[in-house]
C-alpha cells in the first residue's frame, strides 16, 4: 500500500483509527510520508503491531498517539539502504545522502522513544529487533495488547461464508 492510499482512507472520517501492522517495511520516503499522514489526522491513532513492523514500518509507526505490540510480534529500526551501482564519486554521493536519511530517520525515533538521537543511531547501525517488551521499555512503543482482537460476529460470518465458498471452488 502506499501513502496516498492512507491519505485516502483517513480522509474519509475523522474519527479515532485503529492500524494493524504486519510489514517488513519498503521505501523509507513512503514509510515517512504515511508517518506524516499519521501524524496529521485529526482522530486518535492507535497502532497494533501484529507480527512485524520493520524498516519503514517501524518509521511509519512512530507519530501514532498509542503503539502496541502484541505477544510475539517484533519491531525492527535499521539504517535506511539503496540497492546502488555507479562511479566511486556517485557511491560516494549515494552514501552521503543515506548518512542523512538515517540522521533524520533517527531523529523521529528519538522523539518518540525520548532518547538522544546518538543512541538511536547506535541501535539503528547494529539493526535492533526489539521484542514487545524490549520496543516498550526502549520507548518505541506504549504497551503489549493482549491476546488477538475480538472479530465482530458480522465479520466472522462474512469470513465463514467466503472459506465456505473457496472450499465449493475447488472441488
Amino acid at each position: 500500500f502506499s501513502a496516498r492510499m492512507v491519505r485516502e482512507a483517513l480522509a474519509r472520517f475523522d474519527a479515532d483509527v485503529t492500524l494493524r501492522v504486519n510489514s517488513p517495511g519498503g521505501s523509507p520516503y513512503e514509510g515517512e510520508a504515511i508517518r506524516a499522514a499519521l501524524e496529521a489526522h485529526p482522530g486518535r491513532v492507535t497502532v497494533i503491531v501484529s507480527g512485524l513492523a520493520a524498516s519503514a514500518a517501524s518509521l511509519m509507526i512512530m507519530s501514532a498517539d498509542r503503539i502496541e505490540m502484541t505477544a510475539g510480534s517484533f519491531l525492527m529500526i535499521h539504517n535506511p539502504s539503496r540497492g546502488l551501482y555507479g562511479t566511486a564519486a556517485e557511491l560516494r554521493k549515494e552514501a552521503d545522502e543515506l548518512d542523512k536519511l538515517a540522521r533524520v530517520y533517527a531523529s523521529v525515533y528519538a522523539t518518540r522513544s525520548g532518547r538522544a538521537v546518538e543512541d538511536v543511531m547506535a541501535l539503528m547501525n547494529a539493526e535492533t529487533f526489539f521484542g514487545p517488551e524490549d520496543a516498550v521499555a526502549a520507548g518505541f512503543a506504549d504497551a503489549v495488547s493482549g491476546t488477538a482482537p475480538e472479530i465482530a460476529p458480522e465479520l466472522a460470518a462474512a469470513m465463514s461464508a467466503h472459506r465456505g465458498a473457496l472450499s465449493r471452488l475447488r472441488m
